[in-house]
């Protein structure tokens, strides 16, 4: 799935009977061939979609039939907003663990396990020292850079290597760290963008360390009928899910995965990956020229926001809801839904949690517009895997969706 900054424009004009002034019709000879697929397919966009209204003095929104078209507006045009801070992502995990009994603490046997792997890769650069190194050697053909963030890797490859020797079993670290140098040589060789499927292979290879399993999205694509009779499709970038010894556990996701293209012309010195001014729907609603109050919460501009675009949000957002059925059964307890996901750009992995309860989840299946319920989506900072300190977080959070009940 290709996130893109456009928007979908087969949707800008409706038409039904009773909206179109009679007019008199001419018989056309029958065409035949691709016209008349193309023409097919363009008389379905005539169907009259649902507008929704989330609540007074609000704009209308006509939410995309697929989720590769949804922004955060799309979001918040169903009441479900990201929350203003970021949390630590154990408080993401325990939120989920205290109301679900999934995602728990690890064990001993697990720890050892997780602290093995932490031992085994000792090497810390971060994306935006490599993004510079690559940046100089293209610019100036290897004189004059700082290579440290490259030596970084050799030094750890060969610091591996020699471990392998001696009998440690390090094939995963080893193939992590190759994909890691052929990475960097991507990046340094052309200052395109680097294709998200370079990121999507190192992270599914960084999932694996952790004893789960990660496969593509498109094995897990989904609809849901919303708005009452609203089709949205939806497909994710990556679906992980526990490796166990019964085959009905792959039915079940743990974790919904985004990944966002990442710009080699982007400077990655700061933790703001895309400043882009979001236009919410409280703004929408200022400009409308009705001046009733909206009743939503009040917004303001969550930080992350500033690490990733509206559109990649918005998808991310609609994944997390369209794949309602999709996810494992037990993480529906009482009166919530929680619904986990990640959010991958580059090396820096975001944490996401959508709580949606079960009757704001029935407004927005069950009825033409969304006025009471409201959900949140909690996310964690950023952190980047080629750090040693964020590594070794990421390794025992990961672990912990192998606790599964």
């Amino acid at each position: 799935m290709e996130y893109s900054e456009k928007t979908s424009s087969s949707q800008d004009t409706y038409s039904d009977d009773g909206n179109i002034p009679p007019q008199k019709r001419t018989r056309r000879k029958a065409e035949t061939g691709s016209r008349v697929k193309r023409k097919r397919r363009a008389v379905r966009h005539d169907i009259d979609t649902p507008f929704i209204t989330t609540s007074p003095g609000q704009a209308h929104f006509l939410i995309p039939c697929s989720t590769s078209d949804w922004n955060t507006c799309h979001l918040e045009s169903l009441r479900i907003y990201f929350e203003n801070a970021p949390k630590p992502i154990s408080v993401l995990l325990d939120k989920v663990y205290q109301n679900t009994g999934m995602f728990g603490p690890l064990n001993e046997e697990q720890l050892r396990c997780v602290e093995k792997q932490q031992d085994s890769m000792l090497f810390s650069t971060s994306l935006s020292d490599v993004m510079n190194y690559a940046s100089e050697y293209y610019h100036y053909s290897n004189k004059h850079c700082d290579s440290r963030s490259y030596e970084e890797i050799i030094t750890e490859l060969d610091r591996v290597s020699h471990l392998q020797k001696q009998g440690q079993s390090l094939d995963q670290v080893v193939y992590l760290l190759n994909h890691i140098m052929m990475i960097i040589q991507k990046m340094r060789s052309s200052l395109k963008t680097l294709p998200k499927s370079g990121f999507k292979d190192l992270f599914k290879i960084f999932i694996q360390l952790s004893g789960l399993f990660a496969s593509d999205g498109k094995l897990w694509k989904a609809d849901r009928i919303i708005l009452r009779d609203h089709e949205v499709i939806s497909e994710a970038d990556v679906a992980i899910t526990s490796v166990g010894t019964d085959q009905e556990e792959f039915d079940d996701i743990s974790a919904l995965v985004s990944i966002v293209e990442v710009d080699n012309h982007d400077n990655l010195t700061s933790i703001n990956i895309k400043q882009q001014e979001i236009k919410s729907l409280s703004k929408l609603a200022s400009d409308s020229s009705d001046s009733l109050v909206s009743e939503g919460p009040v917004l303001v501009m969550p930080p992350i926001c500033n690490w990733i675009s509206s559109n990649v949000l918005g998808q991310h957002g609609g994944e997390l809801l369209i794949h309602f059925d999709k996810f494992a059964g037990i993480l529906t307890q009482k009166d919530f839904f929680y619904r986990p996901g990640m959010i991958l750009f580059g090396t820096k992995v975001v944490f996401t949690l959508l709580v949606c309860s079960k009757k704001h989840w029935m407004e927005i299946t069950d009825t033409d517009s969304v006025k009471k319920g409201t959900s949140f989506i909690s996310y964690s900072e950023p952190k980047d895997l080629l750090i040693k300190e964020d590594r070794d977080e990421l390794l025992e959070s990961i672990a912990r969706l192998n606790n599964i009940c």
